[in-house]
């Protein structure tokens, strides 16, 4: 009989911790909010020098308290939120939440893929759902045709004109002037047919340092890139001697990974790189990074 009452205790025990268990767990999942975003998702580009506002706004379904909004590391430099913390959020009543882009001029030409969180003080682990993506652009992109890079306005309005001749792509990229008068070119490229796929160095023998003289001498030297690009960068004198049998030569010569394209990029002379604080070696490093942007 003992066993009997003692086996009827032991399934009213469970029954009621299973009761119970699931009560918490009900009242837990009520008490999970859900975020939603307006928009849901952003996408935006801030050269460097520049600063850009907009505005986001996000719903809870349930009431919060002491809410952190965080910017993950890798969007924290470029990206400042107003405010970072709410002290109550009311359910279903739409939070507004200003975001500032702002890149410094040494920043990198770059694409970066992020978000914002919403945490809890009390709890700073605790990451309430959904975050909002954002994909954030350094510099401004340009595209044609399957040739893309990316580089900077310094804020300033700009215009990028395009030519074709006998195969061969012209682009130069134009700023509006600091007079605010007319548009003023800064850099540009030449993108040449590799018809033979013949390799940088190979090809910069053929058809700019017929002497020998500029790899030789040390007038430029070779970089790999990141994005495969092979590069070869003027880094010291120009001969007399070849300036007087062939004239100028460009800031940069390079070759596409698959050798089908050659590329020639120089400042213009009128360019303004300076106005925005880039002394020669500075802007040796950003048209390095404009390249270094390059998708093919």
């Amino acid at each position: 009989m003992k066993r009997i009452v003692l086996g009827i205790l032991l399934v009213l025990a469970g029954i009621v911790v299973s009761f119970t268990a699931s009560i918490f767990n009900h009242s837990l999942a009520a008490a999970t909010p859900k975020i939603t975003w307006a928009p849901g998702k952003l996408s935006e580009s801030v050269s460097p020098l520049e600063t850009k506002s907009l505005f986001v706004s996000f719903t809870s379904s349930t009431d919060l308290s002491d809410v952190l909004i965080r910017v993950v590391p890798e969007l924290e430099p470029y990206l400042k939120t107003e405010p970072s913390i709410i002290p109550t959020v009311r359910a279903g009543i739409a939070i507004s939440v200003k975001l500032t882009l702002a890149a410094a001029a040494d920043a990198p030409l770059r694409i970066i893929d992020g978000t914002i969180q919403l945490r809890s003080i009390k709890m700073p682990t605790k990451t309430y759902a959904r975050p909002l993506p954002i994909t954030l652009q350094i510099g401004k992109k340009f595209a044609y045709e399957n040739f893309s890079f990316l580089y900077p306005t310094f804020g300033r309005p700009s215009e990028e004109v395009v030519k074709v001749e006998a195969g061969n792509t012209k682009v130069d990229i134009r700023f509006l002037s600091a007079t605010g008068e007319d548009y003023v070119s800064q850099f540009g490229f030449i993108l040449y047919q590799n018809q033979n796929y013949l390799s940088l160095i190979d090809w910069f023998r053929q058809n700019v340092d017929l002497t020998g003289m500029l790899v030789s001498m040390g007038s430029f030297s070779l970089q790999v890139l990141p994005n495969g690009l092979d590069v070869l960068v003027h880094s010291g004198p120009i001969p007399r001697e070849h300036l007087d049998q062939y004239g100028p030569v460009a800031d940069f010569y390079a070759v596409t990974p698959d050798r089908a394209v050659i590329i020639i990029m120089s400042k213009s002379q009128e360019n303004e790189f300076d106005i925005h604080g880039y002394n020669p070696e500075a802007q040796k490093s950003l048209l390095l990074a404009i390249l270094q942007s390059m998708q093919f």
